[in-house]
Formats: structure tokens, sequence, C-alpha cells
């Protein structure tokens, strides 16, 4: 196997970050909201809320929540990244702006996640024009250019209910696990 440059997502890949917002959510529309609900990218416009709101809830999200709030997609989670970092270079990198780097930092710290660097790139900034051989993320607008890119890169798009409409494709493949990006990097 070969030695990958590999840009790991935090929100909607390590992070479960959907379910720590939906209390807040549920507050602001008046009923109880679900991860069932988040079935689009900017799930909260179906409830109304304008995309200054979007922005705000996940943008700040790290500063707001403390990072107790946020809970990892997997129980294994530090194990997977452990295996992932044996063999490759391994950097965190988040649309949070650098402001929030404290309570990322200190997040993954508390799940034993390791890496080798993190790379707060800013809200709403495409990871698509990043130098890395492959990149793990849930973001459908992400795998798009991807998927469009002439340069052969990988994209290991994290299965979520708001991007199921992507479809697979040599530069796209979809994963459930971080397990299963270990295991289709093995097979490279």
């Amino acid at each position: 196997m070969t030695k990958q440059r590999i840009a790991m997502d935090v929100d909607g890949v390590l992070a479960n970050v959907s379910a720590a917002v939906l209390g807040r959510v549920s507050l602001e529309v008046g009923r109880p909201v679900t991860l069932a609900d988040v079935t689009s990218w900017n799930w909260l416009s179906r409830f109304g809320l304008s995309d200054d709101y979007f922005a705000r809830t996940y943008c700040d999200l790290w500063e707001v929540y403390p990072p107790d709030a946020v809970e990892p997609y997997e129980r294994r989670v530090g194990e997977y990244m452990d295996a992932l970092c044996k063999d490759n270079q391994v950097d965190i990198v988040t649309g949070h702006n650098e402001s929030s780097r404290h309570a990322v930092e200190t997040w993954l710290k508390s799940h034993r996640i390791p890496y080798h660097d993190l790379i707060m790139h800013g809200c709403f900034v495409s990871k698509a024009g990043l130098a890395y051989d492959v990149i793990v993320d849930d973001s459908p607008s992400l795998a798009k250019k991807i998927a469009a890119d002439p340069r052969g890169r990988l994209l290991f798009l994290f299965d979520q209910l708001y991007n199921r409409d992507i479809p697979s494709s040599p530069a796209v493949m979809r994963v459930v696990s971080l397990n299963d990006v270990i295991q289709h990097l093995s097979e490279m």
C-alpha cells in the first residue's frame, strides 16, 4: 500500500454534529426534530430557518457547545484513526474557523483521535483545491467537485441521509464507516 496524504473531515464524519444541534433546532421550531429530518445539506430550510441560521448553527458549533456535547459517529473512532495514521499522513481538515481550534483539539484528544496536523480551513470554503490524495468527507458539493476533477483524487463519501443522491464513481466511493476506508486503502 502506498502512503497517502488524507484529509479527514470532522463534522459529519468523525463527529455527529447534527445530533448535537437537534435540541436547539427543536426549541427554535417548536417541535421535536430528529436525525431522520436531516435529509438534505441545508436541512434547516425545511423548518423555515434561514441560510444565515444554518451558517451560524454549524460554523459556531464548536464555540457554542461544549466538546462533550458532541458524540463521535463511531465508538471505535480512535482505533480506526490510529490504523489510518500508521500507514498514511492523515490531517484533520475542517471547515471551521481558527476560533474553533481549541474546542476541536479538545474533542479530538478526548476521543483519542490521532492525526498529523489540524487544518482550520474556514467555514464554507471548498476543500476541492487542497493537495490531498484522498479526502474523507460528507459534503455532497465536494463529492461533485472531486468527481469532475481531472487530477484523479479519491473521495470517500461518508454516507449520510443528505448525500444519498450522489452516485458512486471512480473518484467517489461511498463508505459507512472509517473501517471501510481502511479496507479500501489496503486494497489499493
